[in-house]
């Protein structure tokens, strides 16, 4: 039996108890395929085929903080692996990648909480990284200056499962 719900399911008649053993993305009526491998302690590392690219902002990444949602599931807390990327033709900018229930704060290369990303001056990075999402599916993300382009590639997710 498939229940669409990770939080609510509709239960058959006299069961009782329920548990979350999977969830996978579906789009255009197909699934989304990828790869599954277990974790120490039981948990579920689940890794896209073909990662998605879901972010890709020109010119948006600035000094205000935002939230962006990934192919993660969007009933409870994963740790997304990304790989994100950062450039800029002005002065360089620091870039935090983070949880959004973390505190907002500027990043900076000397102070906390730092950066998950330094793009000198018109050049461009990129750093695979893993962050844990809110229980909605997203994460937040901020810079110290303006970021010419900004882009998420969501690798996959792990997922403790109990």
């Amino acid at each position: 039996m498939i229940l669409r719900s990770a939080t609510a399911p509709t239960m058959p008649a006299d069961y009782n108890y329920k548990r979350l053993i999977g969830w996978f993305k579906r789009a255009s009526s197909a699934i989304i395929a990828f790869k599954t491998y277990e974790t120490d302690g039981g948990g579920i590392e689940f890794a896209w085929v073909t990662p998605p690219r879901d972010v890709n902002l020109t010119t948006t990444l600035g000094t205000t903080r935002r939230t962006d949602a990934l192919s993660v599931p969007a009933a409870f807390s994963v740790r997304a692996h990304l790989r994100a990327m950062a450039s800029t033709s002005a002065s360089g900018s620091a870039v935090v990648l983070c949880c959004p229930d973390e505190t907002t704060a500027a990043p900076s290369v000397t102070n906390t909480p730092l950066a998950t990303l330094y793009v000198a001056s018109a050049t461009q990075v990129i750093e695979q990284v893993s962050v844990r999402t809110s229980s909605d599916g997203k994460v937040a993300s901020r810079a110290s200056g303006t970021v010419d382009l900004y882009v998420i590639v969501t690798l996959g997710f792990e997922w403790g499962r109990r």
